[in-house]
């Protein structure tokens, strides 16, 4: 179990460094709008998956807006039921880390499964995670095997 944990703290960071550098203006992404203040605007009621997960990362982090994980999982979850595959993976590690939501390991295996299934390699490796160590799923050396060598 703490090789898994390990493993979706650090999947989870690595994302959100990728996420945060994108918001940062780095690539070819505009610069973000700012206030008389000089402060970045933050869409509060973004209305796209990618606009619910951007924000959902801002909660997680506390970048632009005060740290917030329950607010950052009901994003997380509302850009997961509309199929966005990162959006599957990162709610699936605030159930197994208990982060604004209770620890449910059967409900991080399924988003998991949901977020592998669409090809993301995060999903698919906590997924193989889940398998070796029976988290929310049977153990299943085969199983294991076959997310994690894909």
């Amino acid at each position: 179990m703490k090789t898994l944990k390990v493993a979706t703290a650090s999947l989870l960071f690595s994302s959100i460094i990728a996420v945060t550098f994108g918001l940062m203006g780095c690539g070819d992404k505009k610069p973000a709008e700012k206030d008389k203040a000089g402060a970045a605007k933050v869409d509060l009621d973004p209305k796209t998956p990618e606009g619910q997960l951007e924000l959902a990362y801002k909660y997680y982090l506390g970048t632009e807006v005060p740290v917030d994980h329950k607010r950052a999982a009901e994003l997380f979850k509302i850009a997961a039921e509309k199929s966005n595959s990162e959006a599957q993976f990162a709610l699936g590690v605030c159930y197994q880390n208990g982060h604004g939501v209770a620890i449910n390991y059967l409900t991080a295996a399924q988003w998991y499964l949901k977020s592998a299934r669409q090809d993301n390699p995060n999903g698919q490796y906590l997924m193989g995670l889940s398998f070796k160590e029976g988290s929310g799923v049977a153990k299943s050396a085969v199983e294991s095997y076959k997310w994690l060598h894909l």
